[in-house]
């Protein structure tokens, strides 16, 4: 794995009180082993979600998601049979798993991707090598996400139309997509 030398590596945040957890957000590009990561995710040997780079727009909307599964863990109100896979969940509008999963997850074509991790303070760095040690990719800046970021493509997954994208938002748009599906 390689860092590129930058101010911002990853993004970092307590979630919901409630859930006494953190959220910490990893961008990466040209990452070249995609599919040992797809095999490691789906036996469930990395602790983290991976998903597609081009679909989010800002950190904001991974917050929205990873708190909503966060604490729909907590309630026992997990769609998703862990954690991981509840964030995916939760960032797409769909009431599929397997849809959601299809749209945001990654594929053998994927080479830009956010890794998530959702940890309590002590465990970060553990979790951190854990999950690093396992990408063949650069880490950069979350800060050039929008580098990434494909608006139209984002505009199609949430069915959202030219007019609605410019007011108030387009990030407005999406986190009130992702906060109103049940």
């Amino acid at each position: 794995m390689m860092v590129e030398n930058c101010e911002l590596e990853n993004y970092t945040l307590e979630l919901d009180a409630l859930t006494n957890r953190q959220l910490s957000i990893y961008l990466y590009r040209n990452i070249q082993n995609i599919d040992e990561l797809h095999k490691k995710l789906l036996n469930k040997e990395l602790p983290c979600c991976i998903v597609k780079a081009n679909l989010i727009l800002d950190p904001f909307q991974i917050v929205i998601a990873a708190n909503k599964a966060a604490l729909n863990e907590k309630y026992g109100q997990m769609v998703a049979r862990n954690l991981y896979t509840e964030i995916i969940y939760c960032l797409s509008i769909s009431t599929n798993i397997s849809q959601s999963l299809a749209a945001f997850g990654i594929s053998k074509d994927t080479a830009n991707v956010l890794v998530i991790l959702i940890h309590d303070a002590q465990e970060k760095e553990s979790m951190e090598k854990l999950v690093f040690d396992c990408i063949e990719g650069t880490r950069i800046p979350i800060s050039r996400l929008s580098d990434f970021s494909d608006i139209s493509l984002i505009k199609k997954t949430y069915k959202i139309c030219n007019e609605e994208s410019n007011i108030p938002s387009l990030l407005d748009s999406i986190v009130s997509r992702i906060s109103e599906k049940i």
